[in-house]
């Protein structure tokens, strides 16, 4: 009887180490991701171009089917829909506005099967343009949640590429002026 208390004893311990060892190794599969970058452009440009349905595909890195209500602006509860294609992957997401406040800041929660995740973006003039920093927070669910380290790394990649990206396209964008054009004409219209 003492040999099966102990037996029974001694598996619980290793499966509690083995488990405790697996978390160990892949970590949590919470997020906080921080990155800034200085874009020379003008905030209300960076503002409209990462809100607005007409520029989120145009300027969005693999972002397609951008949807919102017709006539709905983006303010706090207007929920989007998109889809992120990554090479074969395509990944549904549902966004809800939380904070909006034009052109400082606003804040989004996004959704899809593998990850929940908050996005807050602030945008402070510079002499030369616009600093711009991101805050994503979140947690990997599903499948994903076993990702741990190198979800988080693979998640960090992203931020920062998309951040890279968007300053690229944007700065090196012939249609530049045009488009701080319209970025006017979207600030008057707030």
């Amino acid at each position: 009887m003492i040999k099966k208390v102990l037996g029974g004893i001694l598996a619980l311990g290793l499966i509690v180490a083995v488990t405790v060892g697996i978390w160990l190794v892949t970590g949590s599969n919470h997020f906080v991701i921080e990155r800034e970058v200085s874009i020379n452009v003008p905030r209300e440009l960076i503002y409209m171009v990462l809100t607005e349905p007409k520029y989120r595909t145009r300027f969005g890195n693999g972002l397609q089917r951008f949807r919102r209500k017709e006539g709905e602006a983006f303010a706090p509860g207007t929920q989007n829909t998109f889809v992120l294609v990554e090479g074969e992957t395509t990944h549904r997401f549902r966004e809800t506005v939380l904070e909006a406040s034009f052109p400082d800041f606003f804040a989004v929660t996004l959704a899809t099967e593998w990850v929940q995740m908050d996005q807050r973006y602030e945008f402070t003039t510079t002499d030369t343009g616009t600093q711009v920093k991101l805050k994503v927070e979140g947690d990997f669910r599903g499948k994903a949640r076993w990702g741990g380290n190198y979800g988080r790394s693979m998640m960090t990649e992203k931020v920062e590429a998309d951040l890279e990206s968007l300053k690229l396209a944007l700065e090196r964008n012939p249609g530049l002026p045009m488009l701080i054009e319209e970025a006017r004409e979207f600030a008057e219209e707030r």
